[in-house]
């Protein structure tokens, strides 16, 4: 009898973490406008190259010119107008808001608003925003989402977010 007790207690663990396995998977294949539009955001402001996957075809299509990497290079150059290194560009962003609006069934705007502070190392931001070291700078932006094969994608002119 106190066998068949722990075997139900094992089922039971074993069942809640097999549908909780499904639930992450389910989610994941969910591709949400704000998500997509949040997460290019963040890697935007971090000179993060993994933002080109979030791109839309109509950005990454011309072989001769990689958006991404003319985007990074400015912001390099201007730093070393300014005396610093590329990681003096990068910020972080933080208190992210969205406001999702469908434009159509493939199309949609999503509106961010959120706080950016640089970002030097990940420590950084967190220890400027305890002792409130640095400028705060907010950022109020849309950027056009369109869905292609599924897959929502920022398209537009996303690389104009605006910087300080």
């Amino acid at each position: 009898m106190r066998n068949n007790k722990w075997m139900v207690v094992i089922l039971i663990i074993f069942l809640g973490a097999l549908l909780q396995v499904a639930f992450v998977a389910a989610d994941a294949r969910q591709n949400k406008p704000y998500e997509v539009a949040t997460n290019f955001a963040k890697a935007y402001f971090k000179l993060d190259p993994s933002m080109s996957q979030y791109l839309c075809n109509l950005l990454t299509e011309d072989e001769d010119t990689d958006v991404v990497d003319e985007y990074i290079y400015l912001m390099t150059q201007e730093a070393q107008k300014r005396g610093f290194q590329k990681s003096f560009m990068k910020n972080s962003l933080y208190a992210i808001h969205t406001k999702t609006e469908m434009v159509g069934d493939r199309e949609a705007q999503v509106h961010i608003t959120a706080k950016r502070r640089i970002s030097i190392c990940p420590f950084f931001a967190w220890v400027a925003q305890i002792f409130w070291i640095g400028e705060t700078y907010t950022v109020d932006t849309t950027i056009d989402m369109v869905n292609e094969d599924g897959i929502w994608k920022v398209c537009g002119a996303p690389m104009v977010l605006g910087r300080a």
